[in-house]
């Protein structure tokens, strides 16, 4: 598993982002800031695949909204990304009026299947064409924990985990799937926030996260470290209670690009509206 097979218009990568679409994302208009980060480093990705003035398609999109169900948001290509941001200037890459509309409860787990359907028919479809393929990356953003009805908050990890696992396991030559767990949350300073643990928290729903998470390599740990983000050995992909939206843009632009998109930098704040 050396994750060394960056994306380029030979082999493109796939990037998943998971957003969170559970009631309490319409608190302290969590999902019209979180829609606005995701519009930002689109486009700040995409910019990235411009060479000698003309795109290449690099990588392919997928974000999926979920509650009790899940959401196509938004599916496509560089090409189809550049069309979507010269139509839509003025709007929020999530349409928060409709299906990103936040709802009911946190049933992560079908995300995470979700994530795992789209990736194996991804590598079947690439695997068809003799293209070599990178490691796909799936961002979770969620303002929550596994929450369904009918379910224990314990059986709600547990199922949740179990679907984390799956897609965790899912491999191709480059490595297995990456999952970052991102848990924001609206008010600043409301609860001490963690970055990249080492250790499991003795907290059971941060532990979940952790679990859930995929573990750094030690060359992960070293791009974090160039880019004044702390991790050591043993860091998970996991941070918890992020409040400050550029923080969150600096986490997602890290987290898409650690074997994926080169030169780009997360250190360089992203404007975020």
């Amino acid at each position: 598993m050396a994750y060394e097979l960056a994306w380029g218009s030979k082999h493109p990568g796939l990037l998943i982002y998971l957003v969170d679409l559970s009631g309490s994302m319409a608190w302290d208009d969590k999902i019209r800031r979180v829609s606005n980060v995701v519009w930002h480093v689109v486009d700040c990705l995409t910019a990235s695949c411009q060479d000698k003035g003309e795109y290449k398609e690099r990588y392919y999109l997928k974000v999926i909204g979920y509650n009790q169900y899940t959401y196509d948001l938004f599916s496509g290509g560089v090409d189809d990304i550049n069309k979507w941001l010269d139509e839509h200037v003025d709007e929020q890459f999530i349409n928060i009026e409709k299906e990103g509309k936040p709802q009911g409860l946190t049933h992560m787990s079908i995300a995470y299947e979700k994530a795992a359907d789209e990736i194996n028919k991804w590598i079947a479809k690439q695997n068809a064409k003799n293209i070599l393929v990178p490691a796909p990356i799936v961002i979770n953003i969620t303002d929550g924990y596994p929450e369904e009805k009918g379910l224990t908050e314990q059986q709600s990890r547990d199922k949740a985990l179990s679907a984390a696992n799956a897609l965790r396991s899912i491999s191709v030559p480059d490595g297995n799937v990456l999952l970052f767990n991102i848990h924001i949350d609206g008010i600043a300073g409301k609860e001490e926030g963690m970055m990249f643990p080492a250790a499991r928290p003795s907290d059971q729903r941060k532990g979940f996260l952790f679990d859930a998470s995929s573990e750094m390599t030690s060359t992960f740990v070293l791009s974090a470290q160039r880019q004044n983000l702390p991790a050591t050995t043993g860091s998970r992909f996991m941070v918890s209670n992020i409040s400050d939206m550029r923080v969150l843009a600096r986490l997602v632009v890290f987290g898409s690009t650690i074997s994926g998109i080169p030169n780009v930098d997360s250190r360089k704040e992203i404007p975020i509206d």
